[in-house]
């Protein structure tokens, strides 16, 4: 499992999280979610150990102490970032088998299973053709996909993911998201994932916790988060909320009348 205790990230004399503690048990899925700058990527970012922070962070019943980002983090947690960095002139299998570096000792090479490994993934995610192209030559959704296929051929317990569908079509979004909820139950795999649209969180995810200026604000099952005053008060955003077969669906609402307002005569046509 996943325990966050007390941790906290400052930025100078700027505190961006505060004492944020929270488990998430083996194989299960948890999403933060929250407006612009709540702290969701920081919070991201200090579990994988990218930036120094305060408190405990604990995967598996390990400690991983701030500062301390060696071949044991890597084995135990796996990121997806939201703004990867990618060699422009590497190709697609070369990148993806970095991610099982950790498992090389220190002056091994790439085995028959890294390479089994790899293969299949680029496969489940779509990307086999694409295997001797140059990451740079690749879409900012092919790009995506390439990142999660490098974060799971780490084969970790965790896999931390931060906006990872932000750059994919709905048709690849969803395909990601069942791959990686397909992995969760076949790897007892613990997801921690940081993600804008709430109505997909509420789909995939077991539990939220909604972020506010660095606070974890509110914390439950989705259709206890995602109502919508708390939805009115955290994101000032008006909504309606609606229960469909995979879990809360959420629509904004606009202001009465606003829908016609800005419609010409072919719109109104269309719309009958």
């Amino acid at each position: 499992m996943l325990e966050i205790e007390e941790l906290c990230v400052s930025a100078g004399a700027a505190r961006l999280i505060w004492s944020i503690s929270m488990t998430v048990p083996t194989g299960s899925w948890a999403a933060l979610v929250g407006p612009n700058g709540a702290g969701k990527t920081t919070l991201c970012r200090g579990v994988t150990g990218l930036i120094d922070y305060q408190g405990k962070v604990r995967v598996a019943g390990r400690d991983f102490p701030s500062g301390r980002n060696g071949r044991a983090r890597a084995k135990a947690i796996a990121y997806v970032p939201q703004k990867p960095v990618l060699p422009p002139a590497m190709a697609v299998t070369d990148y993806v088998l970095l991610g099982r570096f950790s498992h090389h000792s220190y002056l091994g090479a790439e085995t028959a299973q890294d390479r089994r490994v790899a293969r299949d993934l680029m496969e489940r995610l779509e990307l086999d053709h694409l295997c001797q192209r140059p990451l740079g030559q690749l879409s900012g959704g092919e790009a995506q996909r390439v990142v999660l296929a490098r974060a799971l051929a780490q084969e970790a317990p965790l896999l931390v993911m931060d906006e990872p569908t932000a750059s994919l079509d709905l048709g690849h979004a969803q395909s990601v998201l069942e791959l990686v909820d397909e992995l969760r139950r076949e790897r007892s795999l613990t997801v921690l994932w940081a993600v804008h649209d709430l109505t997909l969180a509420a789909q995939y995810a077991a539990t939220l916790s909604l972020l506010s200026a660095g606070h974890v604000v509110v914390e439950g099952p989705p259709h206890l988060v995602l109502s919508p005053t708390n939805i009115d008060r955290f994101f000032g955003a008006r909504t309606e909320v609606f229960h469909g077969t995979s879990g809360p669906v959420v629509a904004p609402v606009r202001p009465f009348g606003a829908n016609r307002a800005h419609r010409g005569p072919a719109q109104e046509l269309r719309t009958r």
